[in-house]
């Protein structure tokens, strides 16, 4: 990427983030998650169980874990179709379950796993949180981001396609994170991410894109097209 176009991005696009205020009633069980509970299991179940679905559903499938006493030793020792049913509302439960029965089995023979991720390097705390099957890289890297306060930049599939739109050109996970690791303030990281996915909810989605009002439309190439 050139110097010149991140300079002038960089200007505008943080400016453009921090003036944004998300709309009454937005929410996101992760950032719930992380301001209400101190635990890194509870945060990583948390994000499991938001991969696609709405943050209503995964927050009611959380708070029915929560009910059953959210432990790593009870959910490590409950059956998986116990389990599928608490989370059912999440959506792909099945897949969840297993994910979870995964990461509770890990834990009960490492339950300092997840804190002492934040003692090492990203990549290799990135590494090792995605040995675990179910868990990829943007789980690991919203994880890694929320709790260990890592600069890893999480992309879902609002955030890359508002960044293709921004860019007008297609991109991989990987280029989409670090386009955002360039170009945002450190302060702004974790934040940023929660406004992007409001931007592709509310105006950049899909079909029925709504330009005129997007807080990002004034450098957005797809638009100007």
């Amino acid at each position: 990427m050139q110097k010149d176009t991140n300079d002038f991005l960089r200007e505008k696009i943080n400016k453009a983030l921090r003036d944004l205020n998300l709309e009454k009633g937005q929410r996101f069980i992760v950032k719930e998650v992380s301001k209400n509970f101190d635990d890194p299991f509870y945060l990583l179940i948390s994000i499991i169980l938001s991969q696609n679905t709405t943050d209503r559903n995964a927050i009611e499938a959380f708070l029915n874990l929560v009910e059953r006493g959210l432990d790593f030793r009870k959910l490590n020792s409950m059956s998986l179709g116990e389990l599928e049913e608490i989370i059912r509302i999440s959506g792909l439960y099945k897949s969840k379950a297993e994910t979870i029965k995964r990461l509770a089995g890990f834990l009960s023979k490492d339950e300092l796993f997840l804190k002492n991720l934040c003692k090492k390097p990203p990549e290799e705390a990135r590494r090792e949180l995605t040995s675990i099957k179910g868990i990829g890289k943007k789980t690991a890297d919203l994880f890694l981001s929320v709790y260990c306060n890592m600069p890893l930049f999480p992309v879902d599939r609002h955030i890359k396609r508002v960044t293709e739109r921004l860019l007008d050109k297609k991109m991989d996970y990987e280029e989409v994170s670090q386009f955002w690791r360039e170009v945002l303030d450190r302060n702004l990281l974790k934040e940023a991410h929660y406004k992007l996915i409001y931007v592709g909810r509310k105006f950049c989605r899909p079909k029925g894109e709504k330009c005129d009002l997007c807080p990002l439309a004034d450098i957005c190439r797809w638009r100007s097209e």
